[in-house]
């Protein structure tokens, strides 16, 4: 049904992606920091907290740029996988060369300001794809959700830590998960071209499960 439409499915992979990315990035480099580098365990959470705080700066920023500029959650997430994606192959060349350096947090940054980006804007999208298709009830869109959430924490930390035990390269895990944005930014700016609303939307017609109020006030009509 409706959470089979690509458009939606486009939003789990802008959840899914960027999750395994941060996922497999805590489980793996402060393991590598502290046997490479000899780092303390401050030094390193000091190192990690960057992409957590533009994460949280820029998902309050996309909200903000979609609520009062009508930017489309699709270009947003377009830019913020290039982002990602660029950020997170940096990284992967800087630890390639096995030398801290300041690219290193200069890409984690980097990745955190599109990691809060993609997250932000594909989970806006997904309650608008909802209220397009006319179904009130997001119970179930934030469970399925939830659902990439969970398998991008599942999933990330437990294939990146197979390739770095195939190639005992540090960088390698993470250049696939950079190569996954790509697909993903383009399926956005598909997205974002190909998106023409849901029935709802486009009928002026809401389903069952749409509340009475709820439909008194997109029709404009009082509800008593």
């Amino acid at each position: 049904g409706v959470f089979a439409n690509l458009h939606f499915v486009v939003c789990l992979v802008g959840l899914l992606v960027p999750w395994m990315t941060m996922a497999a990035i805590q489980a793996l480099l402060p393991l590598y920091y502290a046997t490479r580098y000899h780092l303390s365990a401050s030094y390193i959470g000091l190192l990690l907290t960057p992409p957590t705080l533009m994460e949280i700066i820029m998902g309050i920023g996309t909200g903000a740029l979609i609520d009062i500029c009508s930017l489309s959650h699709q270009l947003i997430t377009t830019i913020g996988g290039l982002l990602c994606s660029g950020s997170i192959f940096l990284l992967a060349g800087r630890l390639e060369t096995h030398q801290l350096d300041v690219c290193q947090p200069i890409a984690l940054t980097l990745f955190g300001a599109g990691f809060g980006a993609v997250e932000t804007s594909s989970t806006a999208f997904a309650a608008k794809f909802m209220d397009d298709h006319g179904i009130a009830d997001h119970g179930r869109l934030f469970a399925v959700l939830e659902l990439a959430f969970n398998s991008g924490l599942l999933f990330g930390p437990l294939l990146s830590s197979i390739i770095l035990f195939v190639t005992s390269d540090p960088a390698q895990p993470y250049v696939p998960l950079a190569a996954l944005y790509i697909p993903l930014a383009l399926l956005s700016q598909w997205s974002y071209v190909a998106y023409r609303g849901g029935p709802a939307l486009s009928s002026g017609r809401w389903t069952n499960e749409q509340t009475p109020i709820s439909s008194a006030a997109i029709s404009g009509r009082d509800y008593t």
